[in-house]
């Protein structure tokens, strides 16, 4: 028998924090195109890459994060 597959429902746009590795210059180089894209889409209500000082996750009230680097980076994001 198949598995049913999970399926994500949101009330308007999702609300997303978009996290990554800020001192990585080719990570924050393509992070610049990438939000551009990813705002056409849902709204952000974090970024790491907005130079604001980082947040506790936890107070963020987004539906899902985005990650933008490695393994490291999805951890750090993990732990705060």
């Amino acid at each position: 028998m198949k598995e049913p597959q999970p399926t994500l429902s949101f009330d308007g746009t999702p609300r997303v924090a978009v996290l990554g590795a800020v001192d990585s210059p080719r990570v924050k180089r393509h992070a610049e195109s990438l939000l551009a894209s990813i705002k056409r889409h849902v709204e952000v209500v974090y970024s790491d890459f907005d130079g604001i000082d980082p947040q506790e996750l936890s107070a963020i009230d987004a539906d899902f994060a985005i990650t933008l680097g490695g393994d490291g980076t999805i951890l750090r994001s993990a732990r705060r």
